[in-house]
């Protein structure tokens, strides 16, 4: 955000979207298949602008991921279509490949601060 370098995001809009983050993240690991927000939702890395803000949850995130991992790389979706069909089946397949990529990228950002 700041890199934006707007002067329409200033002091007062970043703690307005602080409290919407908190607002909105679900802290509670028995939740997180349900579709709500996770604190590796909100941050990529420990250079995130929020990390300071998540950083108590990060820990079990990370371990929440790690633990649900299938065996065969992906994580089950949060989620589904409402119908089943082949086309949502596939959708769902794309889905876990682009969860996967983007957490594999989080976890490795993470990997030198938490991953022993």
């Amino acid at each position: 955000m700041e890199e934006l370098q707007s002067e329409f995001i200033d002091d007062e809009v970043m703690k307005h979207m602080e409290r919407r983050i908190l607002g909105s993240l679900c802290t509670d690991s028995k939740r997180w298949m349900e579709y709500v927000a996770q604190p590796l939702d909100f941050i990529t890395s420990p250079h995130s602008r929020w990390y300071k803000l998540l950083e108590p949850y990060i820990e079990e995130n990370i371990n929440y991921w790690l633990t649900f991992l299938k065996e065969e790389g992906y994580w089950l979706t949060n989620f589904s279509w409402g119908i089943d069909n082949e086309i949502s089946r596939q959708v769902t397949i794309y889905w876990q490949c682009y969860m996967a990529l983007n957490r594999v990228k989080i976890l490795r950002a993470f990997e030198n601060v938490i991953i022993d």
